[in-house]
């Protein structure tokens, strides 16, 4: 393997490596969607699916579609404000579920023995915060799965302190 120019593979969590169809987040999404007024498509909201949280809803919301939907719910043009707040409602809801979809799907498990037999690091990195990850590393591991590391996007800040994905060694 002193050869291989292969040293990781990276896999993101929802509909990669647990909770096949990403369903926590696409039903989880849709009902805060709703609570705020807004009634995108389950197409329109798995779209942007696989950004950071924030992100995807200042996706939507930027949307000609999300525009119209927020100013007819609100009566007022959306703000970072209103990002932030919908994002508290989604982790909310995300929090109170987010276990229960996130089973490892089948074929991850032999596909991560491969890799590791091959001599591979296994990483992972999601959408979802460290928050919403932490009961997920959890049951994955109960489940057989655990990678090298995982990357949340409030914790990219520590990237560098993760030996595991990002040393030579």
């Amino acid at each position: 393997m002193k050869n291989q120019s292969v040293q990781m593979v990276v896999f993101d969590w929802a509909g990669t490596t647990v909770d096949f169809g990403s369903q926590a987040p696409l039903q989880i999404f849709d009902k805060t969607f709703r609570h705020f007024g807004l009634k995108f498509t389950l197409e329109e909201i798995a779209g942007p699916m696989g950004m950071e949280k924030k992100d995807h809803i200042r996706a939507l919301l930027s949307s000609a579609e999300g525009q119209m939907f927020w100013k007819m719910a609100q009566r007022k043009e959306w703000a970072e404000s209103d990002i932030d707040l919908i994002y508290e409602s989604f982790e909310m809801n995300l929090k109170a579920v987010v276990k229960d979809y996130s089973h490892v799907m089948e074929g991850v498990l032999e596909s991560v023995r491969i890799l590791r037999e091959k001599g591979l690091k296994i990483g992972s990195t999601t959408g979802y915060s460290s928050e919403i990850m932490a009961p997920i590393l959890a049951q994955a591991k109960e489940e057989g799965y655990e990678p090298d590391c995982c990357v949340t996007p409030d914790m990219c800040v520590l990237a560098a302190r993760l030996p595991l994905c990002f040393s030579n060694a």
